[in-house]
């Protein structure tokens, strides 16, 4: 959205919160895309910001937060309680909220960490762990890996269990017992095989993938190259550890 209809809508949400129209004015931002409310609630104080993003349904509520500048969110985020705070944590995206968490003080992680599961206190732990400007940095654990001793039927089902909590489901992992890359299929491959074959002897081999201690440009170079959705993330065993998916290769690409 260009400049001067975000200051125009700005100006008409702030003249309805002065009026105490709070859902009139929910009713103009729910029509933006998240981007849009993000930079419109910018443009507010942060007890305004806050009270105009918690009339937003939770999931919508994270996505919009994830596309806030970190000072404006920040600000939002120390207005919250603690089950505000989680409830928001756990709509975000895997790689999303460990960014946001390595800027959090070391009580304010304590705080949160009480209240997510032991799941998600791992992952967001492991997330937040690697170097900045790794492509352990940018990876998600959201995406689908299963093991290549399963038939297509099995692996279909476990999709349609799993999809709603990965960033990528048409490129689907495939892992050996030591949880080691061996291949990798996508959605279309899988439901035009027999649903009888085993995923090892279906799977493309020929995988590119990243180390996760390498730049993180060496991931953006490689997706764009290929025109990949998503990039697997290797260590020196070459265990899948995680993804870079493309929007986030697109975001280090503009930083350069």
């Amino acid at each position: 959205m260009k400049l001067d209809m975000i200051i125009e809508l700005t100006q008409l949400t702030h003249k309805l919160t002065a009026q105490n129209k709070w859902e009139t004015a929910f009713d103009l931002l729910k029509t933006l895309h998240f981007p849009d409310v993000a930079n419109v609630l910018e443009q507010f104080p942060e007890e305004v910001a806050y009270k105009l993003l918690t009339l937003f349904e939770q999931k919508k509520r994270s996505h919009i937060f994830a596309y806030m500048h970190p000072d404006a969110a920040s600000a939002i985020f120390h207005l919250m309680n603690r089950s505000e705070a989680v409830a928001l944590f756990e709509g975000m995206d895997h790689d999303v909220r460990a960014d946001f968490y390595n800027r959090l003080s070391e009580q304010e992680r304590q705080d949160l960490l009480v209240g997510l599961t032991h799941e998600e206190r791992e992952d967001i732990r492991k997330l937040a762990s690697y170097a900045e400007k790794t492509v352990g940095a940018i990876m998600t654990s959201a995406y689908i890996a299963l093991e290549d001793n399963l038939t297509v039927e099995q692996t279909l089902e476990r999709i349609r269990a799993d999809a709603a909590d990965a960033e990528i489901i048409y490129q689907i992992y495939i892992i050996d017992q030591q949880g080691r890359l061996g291949g990798t299929l996508s959605l279309r491959q899988l439901l035009t095989a027999e649903s009888s074959s085993l995923l090892r002897d279906i799977m493309v081999t020929d995988v590119v993938s990243v180390n996760i201690e390498e730049d993180q440009s060496k991931a953006a170079k490689l997706i764009a190259r290929y025109d990949f959705l998503a990039l697997p993330v290797l260590d020196h065993e070459q265990r899948l550890l995680g993804i870079v998916t493309h929007d986030d290769a697109l975001d280090v690409s503009q930083e350069v």
